[in-house]
């Protein structure tokens, strides 16, 4: 199986004469001359990437850094045959590699005093982590609406299969149709499951037990900390084509400050999208909304009138949970980069490194 990896080289103060690679001069004097750390992803979806997808992906994921005010960044797609990056990726990894080299000196940080591996990591965490943050989301969109005993019963029946299967198929007029799908919940910045609706219809997805809340979200709370370390998934109706909103129907999305100083997410749709989002709030008054992005379940409001043509999405979010998913969904990536780096590494001039 080919193997897509993303190689994220990040500048401090060092210099890294260990590192073989083929970023472009300039950036590689760069290199030499600061330091810093190297990040390396591997791709999740790479068997299903061509050329074009993988220049797009550089493109997409260059333009996103570029959008969050950090400039110094370069991307550069390297073929399997090229140099590896030291003891950073496994002899065994296969495939494209991408490499991105961040240019940001730390010097005034240290006062004069010798770099260790422990102070530079200090320096540069939070340059690591919001660029770890700006590229893990693909950027996919969709709006479902999450079934339920009272108007899915049929859709229920099927979906609880031996083995268990994310998609549901149902027969219309002798043709069986894809007509539900099971999606994960997401966690918050703090990994907790985010609480779905009190109605859900949720089941774990390694066995396909269903797991029973009894409509109670204490007793939500008392599964999702038993199954944390497990993935939990709800069952959602899949949209019809008339009534899907895509991203190519928004015009708008940012991050705002909603109540109480929430950071939150603004959104608006063109007249299409208006249309689609009233025709599919207005079948659905007092079900629930269901807001997927990357395939992971994110809000699901109940809808108490027809919506058409903007929204907030809010839900307990960090300012870097929505600058990374405004970015993502403002320059969505055919890149899956899983879920996150599988290797970091440190390194100082003469001073050994260090790698996590």
């Amino acid at each position: 199986m080919k193997t897509l990896v993303c190689c994220l080289l990040i500048c401090g103060f060092a210099v890294l004469p260990v590192i073989q690679s083929s970023v472009d001069v300039q950036v590689q004097a760069q290199v030499q001359d600061r330091g810093g750390v190297v990040m390396v992803y591997e791709i999740a979806n790479s068997d299903s990437l061509g050329e074009s997808d993988l220049d797009n992906g550089m493109k997409v994921l260059n333009r996103r850094l570029a959008n969050a005010g950090i400039h110094n960044v370069q991307i550069t797609l390297l073929q399997p045959d090229e140099p590896r990056l030291g003891d950073v990726m496994s002899a065994e990894t296969h495939g494209l590699k991408i490499e991105i080299a961040y240019r940001h000196g730390v010097r005034d940080m240290f006062s004069g005093r010798a770099a260790t591996v422990g102070s530079l990591r200090d320096a540069m965490s939070e340059e690591v982590s919001n660029v770890q943050s700006l590229l893990h989301d693909q950027g996919t969109f969709e709006l479902m609406i999450a079934a339920d005993v009272e108007h899915s019963a049929e859709l229920i029946d099927a979906a609880f299969t031996d083995p268990p299967s994310r998609e549901v198929e149902l027969v219309d007029d002798g043709e069986a149709k894809t007509a539900g799908r099971w999606v994960p919940l997401s966690c918050d910045a703090e990994g907790k499951f985010r609480s779905p609706p009190r109605s859900a219809i949720l089941r774990l997805a390694e066995t396909g037990e269903r797991l029973d809340t009894g409509d109670s979200g204490a007793l939500f709370e008392a599964i999702a900390r038993e199954h944390a370390d497990d993935e939990i998934q709800i069952l959602l109706e899949v949209t019809p084509e008339e009534a899907q909103v895509r991203l190519d129907h928004m015009l708008r999305m940012e991050a705002i400050i909603f109540s109480r100083g929430e950071p939150a997410i603004q959104f608006k749709l063109n007249g299409q999208g208006g249309r689609r989002l009233h025709k599919l709030t207005l079948a659905n008054i007092q079900r629930h909304l269901c807001v997927v992005i990357d395939d992971e379940l994110l809000i699901s409001p109940r809808i108490n009138e027809p919506i058409r043509a903007d929204g907030i999405i809010q839900s307990n979010f960090t300012q870097q949970e929505v600058d990374g998913l405004v970015a993502a969904l403002n320059f969505p990536s055919p890149l899956n980069l899983g879920e996150g780096p599988v290797a970091i590494k440190y390194v100082l001039a003469q001073q050994g490194d260090d790698k996590k």
